[in-house]
């Protein structure tokens, strides 16, 4: 494990009890840039958590880069730490003090009016700060570091974002009792004039209800309602093209790309869904309906092999030009197997070595040993040979969105490493995920002929490749693994259900020790699911998955992220770099990925 890796590791476990202590949650924990509480990712709009996920004003060490002209060292921050303390602190906060499902119940139905209700209810929380100084300067610290990012993103040339920049500066300023720079008040300070006299009501109102989250939320709506009618008088195309400007500048978190999206109704979410899931027969639990998960029908579910996705013609033609691909690359898929064959085997006697000088007696000798005593060579010793004790199964992720991601690479990658696996005696699973069908599919011709029920679960067919089988070597899956390059089969992804299916395959395999591999450029994403069930339901349900396989299967799980940061989902991950060519150091991720 690399040095960065390790004090990445140590970061978030120190900020994860920092978290649970201060809001009072055991089962609180950061995964990545998401806030997850009772095994359920919590959907707010906090600013903070941008701030685990930007690392623009940090360098290589971890240390904050030094504040330019103009820019506020304090903001800044001296150490990295000192940020994830800071941020697990202001979220602590909101743990303790924010009842979330009245805060859904509450929540405006506009996207950017629930962006700014979400950052005033923060600011609520952050007012009911216990008087202990330790909390009040790491909470201070986290706003002044999201302050200083915001500033390096010219947070002052988007109109939107300069605006919601001011009113939490505004409101802090009333409820927190902070005080402002010269720099934001020379930034804020035009924006600030002309709006007081619009929401100054409903602003000083907030104040007097910081104790009472239901009744702040009456002047934070109203707020918000005001904030939406002053943007809105720019013009509907003009707002919406810089919604995405304005979150990039304010840093707001990379789940909020698509911030304009039906919330779940919290009457219709299943309180006992939201715990920890209870073990019902350890590794033989079913990870399709953990956590309320369900599908509306699996009759048009499709499980197949890369061999029958194109013609055997076609399938000749990318396994030629994978060829090519591969042995443009600067590795050796048979060094690569001597480190494998060390990393990932044991050592097993294998059989005897006989004729020895010393060692263990062998009975065949004892004849020889009393005719001819001066005949020493009738010992053996064990033989002792490396031999894998290892299944690796990798999962790869085949949404529509990894055509853009280099899956020509990725392609060139997995076949490297199937080979090198396979060299070295370790078995070895590539598998594919994507649905059969865009936006549903037949699913939802049933589902709305059936009268389209609410909360119907998954709506389309999902489609599960196998590329490689585990009892197959690379040699014999070559053609089918050359199906990777050409991706006219990649649609949307059902990621949690996939990780149930490859988990449960390789809970099947005899070897000891069982890996698996997550290949993914992001969250699971399929539009008829998330219009007919809530945009969080696919994720939720990828987190409880891996939750539990981390904290109850012998299976050890890990991912291989591409572009975005997955870590919000899974303990360990490795990004990997497909721009560049393929070396020795690339397919020593995986080593580091289980260390």
């Amino acid at each position: 494990m690399t040095a960065d890796v390790t004090r990445r590791r140590a970061i978030e476990r120190h900020r994860a009890a920092s978290l649970r202590a201060v809001g009072g949650d055991p089962t609180a924990e950061f995964r990545g840039f998401r806030l997850v509480s009772r095994g359920r990712a919590v959907g707010f709009a906090s600013p903070y958590l941008s701030v685990l996920h930007d690392q623009a004003g940090l360098d290589s060490s971890g240390q904050a880069l030094t504040p330019g002209a103009g820019q506020n060292a304090n903001a800044a921050g001296a150490r990295s730490l000192d940020t994830q303390r800071g941020v697990a602190d202001t979220l602590g906060l909101l743990l303790r003090h924010n009842d979330f499902d009245l805060h859904q119940r509450l929540r405006p139905d506009e996207a950017f009016q629930r962006v700014v209700f979400d950052v005033l209810e923060q600011i609520r929380c952050e007012a009911l700060a216990p008087d202990l100084p330790g909390i009040k300067a790491n909470v201070e610290h986290a706003f002044l570091t999201w302050c200083f990012n915001s500033r390096r993103n010219r947070v002052g040339e988007n109109g939107l974002a300069l605006l919601i920049y001011t009113v939490t500066h505004m409101v802090r300023t009333r409820l927190v009792r902070a005080h402002i720079d010269e720099e934001v008040d020379s930034i804020i300070e035009a924006t600030r004039a002309g709006i007081s006299p619009i929401i100054g009501t409903p602003l000083r109102e907030l104040s007097s209800h910081i104790d009472d989250q239901a009744a702040y939320a009456v002047p934070a709506k109203e707020l918000a309602s005001l904030l939406h009618e002053i943007v809105s008088d720019a013009g509907e195309q003009e707002l919406d093209d810089s919604v995405a400007d304005a979150r990039t500048r304010l840093l707001l978190p990379p789940e909020w790309d698509d911030i304009d999206i039906d919330d779940v109704d919290s009457s219709e979410v299943d309180s006992g869904g939201l715990g920890r899931p209870e073990p019902s027969g350890g590794a033989d639990v079913v990870l399709d309906s953990i956590g309320g998960y369900a599908v509306f029908t699996r009759d048009y579910d499709i499980e197949t092999t890369g061999t029958a996705l194109y013609l055997p013609h076609m399938r000749a033609d990318l396994r030629a030009a994978l060829d090519e691909r591969v042995a443009a690359q600067a590795v050796s898929p048979h060094r690569l197997a001597q480190r494998f064959r060390l990393v990932f085997g044991a050592r097993t006697n294998d059989d005897w070595t006989f004729d020895q000088e010393d060692g263990t007696l062998d009975p065949r000798r004892l004849s020889q040993l009393v005719s001819r005593p001066e005949n020493h060579h009738v010992f053996r010793r064990n033989r002792t040979v490396i031999r894998s004790n290892t299944a690796v199964t990798f999962l790869v992720d085949n949404s529509g969105s990894m055509k853009t991601q280099r899956y020509e690479t990725l392609a060139v990658m997995l076949d490297v490493y199937s080979r090198a696996l396979d060299l070295a005696g370790i078995t070895t699973e590539v598998l594919g995920h994507t649905t059969a069908a865009w936006s549903g599919g037949k699913p939802v011709t049933d589902w709305r002929a059936a009268g389209a029920p609410s909360n119907p679960g998954r709506l389309n067919e999902s489609l599960r490749v196998i590329y490689k089988d585990a009892n197959q070597s690379w040699r014999r899956a070559r053609g089918s693994l050359a199906s990777m390059l050409r991706p006219m089969h990649f649609r949307e992804s059902l990621d949690g259900e996939a990780v149930g299916w490859a988990h449960q395959r390789l809970l099947n395999r005899p070897e000891p020790r069982k890996i698996l591999v997550v290949v993914s450029d992001g969250a699971p994403m399929d539009t008829a699911t998330a219009n007919a069930n809530g945009d969080e339901y696919l994720v939720d349900h990828l987190i409880q998955v891996v939750d539990h396989i981390e904290r109850r299967s012998p299976v050890e799980i890990g991912a291989f992220t591409i572009d975005r940061d997955i870590s919000a989902v899974f303990g360990a991950s490795i990004p990997i770099d497909l721009d560049a060519t393929l070396t020795v150091g690339t397919f020593r991720a995986l080593e580091d990925l289980i260390a």
